[in-house]
């Protein structure tokens, strides 16, 4: 829940002020998310790549 702003004491510009502020810390927020994805991804395929059947020598009987 937000509280409430008296929006007369403020400085001019504080709500362009107070949106570009907003908006770094969403594109932040994306960047973050999307290089923790890039990361687990990353792990996941160096990881599993391991255990792909194909890259041994064709006996499954080898993992």
């Amino acid at each position: 829940m937000k509280a409430e702003i008296d929006t007369n004491n403020l400085p001019d510009g504080y709500g362009e002020w107070r949106s570009k502020i907003e908006n770094l810390i969403e594109k932040a927020k994306l960047n973050a998310a999307i290089h923790v994805n890039t990361d687990m991804l990353s792990l996941y395929w160096s990881t599993y790549s391991g255990l792909n059947p194909f890259t041994f020598s064709g006996d499954i009987r080898s993992l």
